[in-house]
């Protein structure tokens, strides 16, 4: 059996710890988000930016979660091979990224912004790529465990 699941939940854990501290602590939202309500964001109300911040600290910290949970799921059940886990880290990932793939699909197809929807699909599509090839449901044997 291959590590590349494990590989391959550590990327998705990475790239969404990244985009996490992004929205955390960006002062400002995102550029495309200026382009969808059609504002800079020193033109948006300050009620609105309190709003807006909240908004992008709550996605942030989807993000960070996330990463949480799949780092500590690599770190323990998935390597000992407890299939439990092994179904559970591509649910985590879908459960957050596809109601964010749902949203960013809404702000590019109602809107004049182009947002980042493709990363998102990748994200999706990374974690099922992941639970195929590592087939929780065929496997017995704990397939990760350390060899020493």
């Amino acid at each position: 059996m291959t590590r590349l699941p494990i590989l391959i939940y550590a990327l998705i854990a990475l790239s969404s710890l990244i985009l996490g501290a992004l929205y955390i602590f960006s002062p400002t939202f995102m550029p495309y988000h200026g382009v969808a309500v059609g504002a800079e964001w020193s033109e948006v109300p300050p009620e609105y930016r309190v709003l807006i911040g909240a908004l992008l600290d709550v996605a942030g910290g989807g993000w960070v979660a996330l990463t949480l949970a799949l780092f500590a799921l690599i770190a323990f059940p998935i390597r000992r091979g407890e299939r439990w886990a092994r179904y559970t880290a591509p649910l985590l990932v879908l459960a957050f990224n596809i109601p964010t793939l749902w949203a960013t699909l809404n702000v590019f197809w109602y809107s004049p912004a182009t947002p980042p929807w493709y990363g998102v699909a990748g994200t999706c599509a990374a974690a099922l790529l992941a639970l195929a090839i590592d087939q929780p449901w065929r496997e017995a044997e704990t397939p990760f465990a350390a060899t020493d």
